[in-house]
């Protein structure tokens, strides 16, 4: 579920999450932390720079634990971390990534064109049949998707079938890809050979359980609206990179 667009005042580094909802600080030390994180969402708060629903979460839930503490805060919260600005946690998951990338990268070429192909083609008529995913124009990019900090919190969420605790992660991503993605029929072509995505993704491990796999579920999902924009290859690129048209496609999207 997206929450207002201000919500994400709270997940940079250094500053408090609130997006998911925590539980009470266990500890003095951790209560006073939560203090901290309620005080200063409430400051945004009064200056308007977060929505009321925001706030009611900030009064309710209380963050118990931060992934990368003790950093400076960043001057501002928007859409996009200061350039050069990464946590130390995020700079570790980035370290792993960028070892896995060119696996995760291949594994997304056999996916699109062994996968996504194929469903693909069963949808369309016979007049498309001959449509197909160029192999060697599908695939990540070299760029691995970057993060710039990282939150862990502990969550406590009430079910139907009572309360569970939940592995809540809030990170901030930056993903300057050289990706591509390329389709070619009767001759012609038309696919993406750029995409940029800079938003806060959050990530769940629901239901936390004493015997493997140790959770019940998985969600992910983005805080709000992620930047997204997008360059074309191929036929009519000219056309679709236009500033207006390409906004309308994004709008879409």
């Amino acid at each position: 579920p997206a929450a207002a667009d201000s919500s994400d005042v709270a997940v940079d580094a250094g500053e408090a999450p609130v997006g998911s909802g925590c539980t009470a600080a266990a500890d003095a030390g951790e209560a006073a932390v939560a203090e901290v994180a309620v005080a200063e969402v409430q400051a945004a708060g009064s200056a308007g720079d977060v929505a009321p629903e925001i706030r009611a979460l900030a009064s309710a839930r209380t963050a118990v634990h931060f992934s990368d503490p003790n950093l400076e805060s960043p001057a501002h919260s928007g859409a996009e971390t200061p350039q050069g600005f990464t946590g130390p946690i995020a700079k570790s998951i980035n370290t792993i990534t960028d070892h896995l990338w060119p696996r995760i990268s291949k594994y997304a070429t056999e996916v699109i064109v062994n996968e996504v192909q194929p469903q693909l083609l069963e949808k369309l008529p016979g007049a498309l049949q001959s449509l197909n995913f160029d192999p060697e124009k599908c695939h990540l990019g070299k760029k691995p998707l970057e993060f710039r900090s990282v939150h862990i919190l502990r969550d406590e969420q009430i079910t139907q079938k009572g309360k569970t605790n939940n592995l809540v992660f809030h990170a901030r991503i930056d993903w300057e890809a050289d990706c591509s993605v390329y389709l070619r029929y009767a001759g012609a072509g038309l696919g993406i050979r750029g995409l940029t995505i800079k938003g806060v993704l959050v990530f769940e491990l629901v239901g936390l359980m004493d015997e493997p796999p140790f959770v019940e579920g998985i969600r992910a999902f983005f805080n709000n609206r992620p930047y997204v924009d997008v360059d074309f290859q191929g036929t009519g690129e000219g056309l679709l990179n236009l500033g207006l048209i390409r906004k309308k496609i994004l709008d879409v999207v």
